[in-house]
């Protein structure tokens, strides 16, 4: 398998009985098995089981929640960011979707939908990319829409529409993202939950918790307790 850091992309697809229904080439050669040894068998015949428990519980609460979950999760030589959205026939949750990237801050927040910080402006305006730049340079910060739109001699709501219109997401939406992608990498680190909360931004660790919940579906706890 490649490093971490590169642009490995694993997918996948398995049932509520966590057999595989499908994958990919690069996850079939990760795995070491021929796609028909993979395919209708289930997770536990392939991974440690430490490694299995933890799949298994993020593909039951995608599917039991029904709703689309980013999380941190071993591997056999780094860990994963990955995104599991749930597949529905008839309106009943009947397999889960897997796509898995090597563990890293820009990977997390691609899984996050944060759109490309780095990456050419795409705005004609001066004071909107300006603002792109600062959001993304003191997400930690205590930034407020009204403080920015008073710098640029515009009104709040005016530069919340211009900028969601500009790069696809709210002001307020691209901040608490930034903090959880930076909060993800932090915990799994080893931070204190309470003090990654703070330096973060967040008021406290409730307010990360909350968070969390809302973009991930899952607590900063969880990624803690994951090896």
């Amino acid at each position: 398998m490649r490093e971490p850091g590169t642009t490995l992309r694993e997918t996948w697809i398995k049932d509520r009985a966590f057999c595989f229904l499908a994958a990919c080439d690069d996850f079939v050669r990760g795995v070491g098995v021929s796609t028909s040894e993979l395919i209708g068998h289930a997770d536990d015949r392939f991974f440690p089981a430490r490694m299995v428990s933890f799949y298994r519980k993020d593909d039951t609460r995608a599917a039991l929640l029904g709703r689309r979950l980013v999380v941190y999760e071993p591997g056999v030589k780094f860990p994963w960011v990955t995104t599991k959205t749930p597949i529905r026939h008839h309106g009943r949750v009947v397999a889960v979707r897997g796509v898995a990237l090597a563990w890293s801050l820009p990977n997390i927040r691609e899984c996050l939908g944060v759109p490309g910080l780095d990456g050419p402006a795409r705005s004609k305006s001066g004071w909107l990319d300006d603002a792109r730049g600062r959001i993304e340079g003191d997400f930690r910060e205590r930034l407020v829409i009204h403080d920015l739109a008073g710098e640029y001699g515009l009104r709040a709501d005016s530069v919340g529409r211009a900028f969601k219109r500009a790069f696809g997401i709210g002001i307020p939406t691209l901040i608490r993202r930034l903090r959880v992608s930076w909060c993800m990498m932090e915990i799994a680190e080893g931070g204190d939950l309470s003090a990654v909360a703070i330096s973060a931004g967040f008021a406290d660790q409730s307010h990360m918790t909350r968070a969390f919940q809302q973009e991930l579906g899952i607590s900063p706890g969880e990624i803690a307790r994951r090896p």
